[in-house]
């Protein structure tokens, strides 16, 4: 190998690295790090807690989060985080069941969920599938009690 294909090389993996922090950076800026503010996680749950979703998808803004989100659904609320490689400025988050409204379903984005404090955020697939019918099973218990 000539010393300007390992130039070459090199160039390219250090512009990766440094496109791959920018884009991790700026997904965190567009959403994720006002929701952790609100939502912080003091403790992951521990196996057999909940249950546990792999490569789950969430939009905050303009940011995706297209199947690189792990999940667990507990009784007290949502748990989501990063696969290691994408958690570069990403806390995890716990939201509360209590801090979600009114879930809205739209054709394209999704479970479109209201956050208390914060801006809304979007699940789809099997997550916007879990948290709707989560959201739908304590709307009717909260119905039952009145």
């Amino acid at each position: 190998m000539s010393i300007a294909n390992l130039f070459a090389v090199v160039g390219a993996l250090v512009g990766f690295a440094v496109f791959w922090l920018g884009a991790m950076a700026l997904s965190a800026f567009f959403g994720w790090k006002t929701i952790a503010k609100h939502y912080p996680v003091w403790v992951w749950p521990a196996p057999g807690e909940g249950v546990p979703m792999n490569g789950v998808t969430m939009w905050i803004g303009i940011a995706g989060y297209s199947r690189i989100l792990k999940a667990v659904l507990t009784d007290t609320g949502l748990f989501l985080r990063p696969y290691a490689l994408f958690s570069i400025n990403h806390e995890p988050l716990f939201i509360p069941w209590a801090a979600m409204g009114v879930p809205e379903r739209r054709l394209l984005t999704g479970l479109r969920v209201p956050l208390a404090g914060t801006r809304p955020v979007a699940f789809l697939g099997p997550l916007a599938e879990a948290v709707e019918a989560r959201l739908a099973a304590a709307s009717a218990d909260t119905a039952r009690l009145t």
